[in-house]
């Protein structure tokens, strides 16, 4: 079983015993908001860790956290329209090559589809995860400009989806 999570953290510094207490047994951890300084070293034991700083201004960021036993490597790493993203290719012995990423959309931006079409494109068995700040109206909200819907293939790696949490979840073969 894989267990994935993500967290908008707001300040991965502040929050770093925490959020290691509170996720240490999951295999990847997604988080947005990470406010870390580019070039900055960061570190959670355990894990391999991926970043997209946010360059020029303050907040932002996206990080990956990969247990160390866990092959990974990072195929994506970019900022387009605001939307901040990583991306890293595990490997499994389950389910072979699964692209997992991260996504930040600023409450300021607007979903930029073209991201998500590049980071499937490279692995089509991804999973993405992270803080769309979208505003849905099924959800109550009046705005339609942050509305937008997306309809991919659904992998055939995963065969069932168990909500652990509000921010969790785990994946099994069945």
């Amino acid at each position: 079983m894989l267990r994935l999570c993500h967290i908008n953290i707001t300040s991965i510094r502040k929050h770093k015993d925490e959020l290691l207490a509170r996720f240490s047994d999951y295999d990847i951890i997604s988080v947005n908001e990470t406010n870390l300084e580019k070039d900055a070293p960061f570190y959670l034991k355990g894990y391999n860790v991926y970043r997209n700083d946010r360059e020029k201004k303050l907040g932002g960021g996206v990080l990956l956290a990969v247990k160390e036993n866990i092959n990974s490597q990072i195929v994506f790493n970019k900022t387009i329209d605001n939307n901040e993203s990583i991306a890293v290719e595990i490997k499994t012995k389950s389910y072979g090559k699964i692209l997992v990423a991260s996504l930040y959309v600023p409450p300021t931006a607007k979903i930029n589809p073209g991201v998500i079409q590049d980071v499937h494109r490279i692995n089509n068995d991804c999973i993405i995860m992270g803080d769309l700040n979208a505003a849905l109206q099924s959800m109550g909200s009046t705005e339609e400009d942050n509305c937008w819907t997306l309809s991919m293939k659904v992998t055939s790696i995963v065969s069932m989806i168990t909500i652990q949490h509000s921010n969790a979840i785990s994946m099994k073969r069945s």
